[in-house]
């Protein structure tokens, strides 16, 4: 299995010995793996980087968009349901706050989603979820991506590494924005 392969050859990067097969999850999401995880923020200025920044990561520039969702419409598995059940075994999408195991976690105010059936689409609309949907045209990324980098999110925020740091000053340079 996937996860097993990634706890086996991550654990010399992992500082804590004592972590649940949550806190494996999280991480594994949070660098990457494909997991039953969907990434969400409470923080909405980094929401905002990630549906302006994607599209650009992937060589293509379409419009972006943030759904918001009312988190109380869907749930959370708290820390004692967590504590005694395994991920794998859940039977409905809720929420989860994960533990702040790595800076990349705490920089995104980082939530996840999830879910029993990961090979399904969770459509929140077509649920009975409280939501709102921001749409961002390609347009105006760049220049939210600007004005989000002058308030201090950006790459290197939202990626506290030195692949954030590389990341940032490749798009400040790109952009005619590095310092000095």
């Amino acid at each position: 299995m996937l996860l097993d392969q990634f706890r086996r050859l991550a654990e010399p990067y992992v500082t804590s010995s004592e972590l649940t097969e949550w806190d494996w999850l999280a991480l594994a999401q949070h660098y990457g793996l494909p997991t039953r995880l969907l990434d969400w923020t409470s923080n909405s200025l980094v929401a905002c980087f990630f549906a302006c920044a994607s599209a650009r990561s992937q060589g293509r520039e379409a419009d972006g968009q943030v759904i918001a969702i009312k988190t109380g419409s869907v749930g959370f598995y708290d820390s004692e349901e967590q504590g005694g059940m395994y991920p794998f075994q859940i039977e409905s999408a809720k929420l989860i706050s994960p533990r702040a195991l790595a800076g990349r976690i705490l920089n995104q105010r980082g939530l996840f989603s999830i879910h029993a059936h990961p090979e399904r689409v969770w459509d929140v609309t077509t649920e009975d979820i409280r939501t709102e949907t921001f749409d961002i045209p390609a347009d105006l990324k760049e220049s939210l991506l600007r004005g989000l980098h002058n308030v201090g999110i950006d790459d290197a925020h939202v990626m506290p590494d030195l692949d954030g740091l590389a990341r940032m000053l490749k798009w400040q340079y790109e952009t005619g924005t590095l310092p000095g």
